[in-house]
């Protein structure tokens, strides 16, 4: 909840930061990455650079999917707002701990983190969705605070829930109350990203979640 004054510094001195690390060659550039290979198996295999999107980008995205009342608008801001992955979107309302301030935008509160949703293998072959108290290490177990921006993406989604009667206990689920597949909110979201660049008044670059 900092003024965009104070966001700007910030970004500023983050951008100071990286072109000090970058002219002293502690760190590479994403271009410089990108030109970089290494071998393996016999193949030239590109490092992976992980890009992206600005702030203004993805307000236009969530800007898009709330005047649409598309379903994955809350779980996408929720992610954007908290910095969390979709695999950790399996919390459930005991896990949220929210004060509310005088005003709506001045809530705030946290989310304890200490299960994830991963895949496992069927008796028929087919890969299934879970929850797994096994994260990818011990500081993974955390508790991550929640801006107001979050907590209002959470309070529609119960909404939601209620409405359709949806008894899963995870916070964030499917249309049909079940565990969130990634590759099902990432279509989505590409989707969204798709319709707003045909309509040709911006360009959003697509990137993942």
């Amino acid at each position: 909840e900092l003024s965009r004054k104070s966001l700007g510094n910030i970004r500023q001195a983050i951008k100071a930061v990286l072109i000090f690390a970058e002219d002293d060659e502690l760190i590479n550039s994403a271009e410089t990455v990108k030109k970089l290979r290494v071998r393996r198996k016999g193949k030239n295999k590109q490092y992976k650079v992980f890009n992206i999107l600005e702030q203004g980008e993805y307000d236009i995205i969530i800007d898009y999917m709330k005047k649409r009342n598309l379903y994955y608008s809350n779980a996408i801001e929720f992610l954007y707002e908290t910095g969390l992955r979709v695999e950790e979107l399996a919390f459930t309302e005991k896990d949220i701990v929210i004060q509310k301030g005088k005003v709506p935008s001045a809530d705030h509160g946290y989310v304890y983190i200490h299960r994830c949703i991963k895949k496992t293998p069927g008796l028929d072959g087919k890969s299934k969705l879970c929850t797994s108290d096994y994260l990818k290490s011990s500081s993974a177990v955390r508790n991550v605070p929640l801006s107001s921006n979050a907590i209002r993406a959470i309070e529609r989604q119960l909404k939601y829930k209620k409405a359709h009667g949806l008894k899963t206990p995870s916070v964030f689920c499917s249309k049909v109350g079940t565990l969130i597949a990634e590759r099902n909110m990432l279509s989505s979201f590409h989707s969204c990203v798709d319709k707003i660049n045909e309509a040709g008044e911006y360009h959003v670059p697509k990137r993942g979640l």
